[in-house]
């Protein structure tokens, strides 16, 4: 908590404490002479304030007067809370850090803000709303904005517009820098909401050990994950049975790699439970990043291989006969996985999702909308529980494929995978111990098959990524030689016999 005071008689210097009166500050026992008056802060904001004028402060920092446009040196106090006047109710406040980047050509101070950090000073930098952005000011220069990572901005924007906020700059991070502030506790709630809480939660009940929650953190925060976002993830956790809980995934060998910030849009829709269409051509990752996140919520995950063979019955379930121990016979209900899914909570993959007909798919509309909820015949009325979620992954332009019911595709949020242009990164994420030479054969017959695809001399269906993938493995895992691996799991997966000479060319060119 700050105040600013403007020095009207004297020097104010750092780590003076002084005597706030009706706007006015004092030396402790001096209170006659005022040496500044108070031109910013909590005394004209904050209401457990109002009718309780003194205070006791320390000067935390000293600017120029071109801090608030004033005639004087500005020095900027925080409140002593232990010598307050007693009957001020003052809320707990926490400390909590921001990141402030920027280039040191935008923000000119941040430099000097850098420097000061270096040389173990802690100087006290304004924060504020300008353009959209949350900007960071020292001395009345710019040295920087906000990083948004980890932080709810509106919410932050919110607060600065109903409050001044200082901060310390504390520590640096190669260029950039982090300054401690303190918020009351539903601000900071508000701002980086309860993940502490939501943490707690989980390791009370037991669903994760403490080690297995930081796992997760770490690969959250280097996927840029709010900490709103995470204290909803962590706040959906709840217990399954113990037939079901085998369908939890272990942490995945390979977690999704992210480079375009596909996980936290993910991450985003799924705590306001909604369906997502993952789109991309085979081996971007869809099902990596499908199990990567039924990992981080600690779901289980049923899986339907979708194809237009399929009717209501392979997709919901239906009525069966059955035989007891004395031979009577009954009707039963054999439920399929998205059923049982719906009921326990869990994260279902619709696998291929436009190799299926449109009036089958469309059978599950009520289930997939905001209604939750679906009719089934011979079995009842199924009730979604409120972790259920549908994750469909598709191809397009694949043979096979159909166009899908715009109802049913309506209830889905689509994210679509870019195209991929290194084929070398994706090898070692899956295989961190390739050879150099297999990885350089892979990535030169990847960009000359790319390139004749972008000159159309190749269909797209040619940059398999699977056949990449079986190729580097046989290389290396089965010594089978470069050539005949291309040739088996790459070139020859091309089925147009023309573009598939042109393929074998480009092979041969490579001196294999």
């Amino acid at each position: 908590m700050y105040v600013t005071i403007e020095c009207l008689n004297g020097g104010i210097k750092v780590g003076d404490v002084l005597r706030i009166e009706q706007g006015k500050a004092f030396a402790l026992q001096d209170k006659t002479s005022p040496i500044g008056v108070v031109v910013h802060g909590l005394l004209k904001e904050a209401k457990e304030y109002e009718g309780k004028d003194e205070l006791v402060v320390r000067i935390e920092d000293v600017c120029g007067p071109q801090m608030f446009g004033t005639h004087h040196n500005v020095g900027i106090a925080k409140v002593l809370e232990t010598a307050q006047k007693e009957g001020v109710e003052v809320s707990e406040m926490k400390k909590v850090e921001l990141k402030i980047i920027g280039s040191k050509t935008a923000y000119p101070n941040k430099w000097v803000v850098l420097e000061k950090v270096k040389n173990g000073e802690r100087p006290v930098v304004y924060l504020f709303v300008q353009e959209g952005k949350v900007l960071a000011e020292y001395d009345g220069v710019l040295c920087g904005v906000v990083d948004e990572t980890g932080v709810d901005q509106a919410a932050l924007k919110q607060l600065l517009g109903s409050k001044s906020l200082y901060g310390t700059a504390t520590k640096r991070e190669r260029f950039d820098f982090f300054v401690e502030v303190e918020l009351k506790e539903e601000e900071q709630k508000s701002v980086y909401g309860d993940l502490d809480g939501a943490v707690r939660r989980v390791l009370q009940e037991g669903w994760l050990t403490e080690e297995e929650v930081k796992e997760r953190l770490a690969y959250l925060d280097r996927c840029g994950v709010t900490s709103k976002q995470k204290e909803a993830l962590f706040a959906s956790y709840v217990s399954y049975p113990d037939e079901v809980k085998a369908r939890i995934p272990k942490k995945p060998k390979t977690l999704y790699q992210d480079q375009h910030g596909l996980v936290k849009r993910a991450v985003a829709y799924l705590n306001l439970k909604r369906n997502l269409l993952f789109e991309g051509d085979r081996g971007v990752g869809k099902n990596v990043l499908i199990e990567t996140l039924a990992w981080l919520y600690h779901r289980p995950l049923y899986e339907v291989s979708l194809n237009s063979g399929q009717d209501n019955y392979s997709l919901l379930g239906g009525k069966t006969i059955e035989v007891d121990e004395s031979g009577k016979t009954s009707v039963g209900f054999a439920k399929e996985v998205v059923i049982e899914a719906a009921e326990m909570g869990g994260m279902v993959v619709l696998d291929e999702f436009n190799t299926s007909l449109a009036h089958v798919m469309s059978v599950m509309n009520s289930l997939l909308d905001e209604r939750r909820r679906i009719q089934v015949p011979g079995y009842g009325l199924v009730e979604a529980h409120p972790n259920f979620v549908a994750i469909a992954t598709q191809n397009r332009n694949y043979q096979g494929t159909f166009e899908n019911n715009e109802a049913t595709v309506d209830r889905f949020v689509p994210i679509v995978f870019p195209k991929l242009k290194d084929i070398a990164s994706l090898i070692v994420q899956k295989m961190p111990n390739v050879s150099h030479q297999t990885l350089r054969y892979a990535q030169v017959l990847f960009e000359a098959i790319q390139k004749c695809v972008e000159d159309g001399e190749l269909d797209e269906k040619a940059m398999t990524v699977r056949g990449f993938l079986d190729a580097v493995m046989a290389i290396e895992y089965m010594d089978v030689s470069p050539k005949d691996a291309f040739l088996d799991n790459v070139i020859h997966r091309i089925t147009d016999l023309e573009e598939r000479k042109v393929a074998e060319e480009i092979l041969a060119d490579m001196g294999l």
